[in-house]
């Protein structure tokens, strides 16, 4: 989904309809933790409260379900308004006015397939969204000229056709439009069948690889080293923006079907490395905005995204590939599992694969045990998992690491704090 934030030319009076809207989910809230199920809720709704006129059946829907995405299973206190404000007010920074009307909620309407918005309608001719909470009121919201005009017309004219819809988050001097990226789809991509670009993301490096069948058509790293270390989050925003445009442009360049990267969901936490790890692995490594900006291009483009069994990548990878870098090596591993799970699941062009596709347990060819074994001078091993314990056990390090001073050039342009090489094939 993408989200488009327009700042008002002038701020709407919609204090009342936000009052009546925050009631309604700060009540539906308290209920929800009670046990009550949604549909309950919205009953106890139109049963107890009073004063909410302004909020028909819809608003009072949209109420509740804003109240459910505050409700998570390992908190149930929360802070409306946020915690900010809320440590701003007891320090008598800001007023008790000041401090009731920022907790007020944005007034929030789902789109709809075939209506666009119930409640909203674009009117990009005069750069306004017109906010109709009844028949018999008009809020004009004019915004001022962006640089997604043309998104935005584009957008309007699906929707009179029937064929887009769009959500809006209002506030008094803002107005957010989500919709969903594929309407954004220009042309018809024509992909090659069961060709994947893979990605291994870690927080130093990228590595980038393009397969189609079993040969590798491209690779690359992409160094953060240097943007890790600036402290300049809007150039850090800028450096990834520009990180996906390139993946992107290689995965759309070589035709790719996919595009394959680690199913990952790391929280917060002490790796046990130190501060200056845990920094580079909590705060200053970007997964998220690179996977999601990956997903919202590939979603324009027709680029399919695929997520991978990330569990001893690294290990197999390198074990299957020595002579390439640790990251290149996991990148085309991933590749594999990638090419392996659309070939059985999308294709069922190749057999015996279900529930092995990770390869972890499967026997070693006979050139890669006399290869370990003379480098462990060990007799016995027979499976990817035995050779992981074996070498596990020894301490042997049998990564191939990149060095950071080996990198070709920079990406964009000098300015630019990303670095680039593209290993041999």
């Amino acid at each position: 989904m993408i989200t488009i934030k327009l700042k008002l030319t002038e701020q709407i009076d919609i204090v009342n309809y936000q009052r009546q809207f925050t009631s309604i989910r700060n009540y539906a809230f308290n209920r929800l933790l009670e046990g009550n199920t949604p549909n309950q809720v919205e009953q106890l709704v139109k049963i107890k409260l009073n004063n909410i006129d302004l909020m028909d059946v819809s608003f009072q829907k949209e109420a509740v379900n804003e109240a459910r995405t505050f409700i998570k299973e390992d908190k149930i206190t929360v802070v409306f308004g946020g915690k900010l404000n809320r440590k701003k007010f007891n320090n008598k920074e800001i007023t008790k006015e000041e401090y009731q009307q920022r907790k007020l909620a944005n007034i929030i309407v789902r789109g709809e397939t075939g209506r666009g918005n119930r409640k909203f309608q674009l009117d990009t001719n005069n750069h306004q969204v017109i906010f109709k909470p009844n028949k018999k009121t008009k809020i004009y919201c004019k915004y001022e000229k962006t640089k997604r005009d043309k998104i935005l017309i584009k957008l309007q004219q699906l929707c009179e056709l029937g064929v887009a819809y769009f959500t809006v988050r209002l506030k008094p001097d803002y107005v957010c439009i989500t919709f969903d990226e594929t309407i954004l789809r220009e042309q018809v991509y024509k992909p090659i069948n069961k060709r994947i670009c893979a990605i291994d993301l870690n927080p130093n490096f990228i590595a980038v690889v393009v397969r189609h069948g079993k040969s590798i058509l491209h690779k690359e790293i992409i160094g953060l080293q240097n943007i890790n270390q600036c402290k300049n989050t809007n150039k850090k925003k800028h450096e990834d923006y520009e990180i996906v445009k390139r993946l992107i442009k290689t995965a759309k360049h070589f035709q790719c079907e996919y595009f394959a990267y680690e199913a990952l969901n790391i929280e917060s936490s002490d790796k046990g490395k130190g501060k200056r790890f845990n920094r580079l692995c909590n705060n200053d490594w970007r997964r998220r905005r690179i996977v999601e900006g990956i997903t919202k291009w590939c979603n324009i483009i027709g680029i399919k995204t695929q997520d991978v069994i990330p569990e001893y990548s690294s290990f197999i990878g390198q074990v299957r590939n020595e002579d390439d870098y640790d990251s290149i090596a996991a990148a085309i591993e991933l590749s594999r599992r990638a090419w392996l799970f659309v070939s059985y699941y999308k294709y069922k062009d190749v057999q015996e694969v279900k529930g092995n596709i990770v390869g972890i347990m499967r026997k070693l060819p006979e050139h890669l045990v006399d290869r370990w074994k003379k480098k462990l001078n060990v007799k016995k091993f027979t499976t990817y998992k035995s050779l992981y314990l074996e070498i596990k056990k020894t301490k042997y390090k049998y990564r191939h690491l990149f060095d950071f001073r080996s990198f070709s050039f920079r990406l964009k342009s000098k300015k630019s704090l990303v670095d680039i090489h593209c290993p041999p094939l």
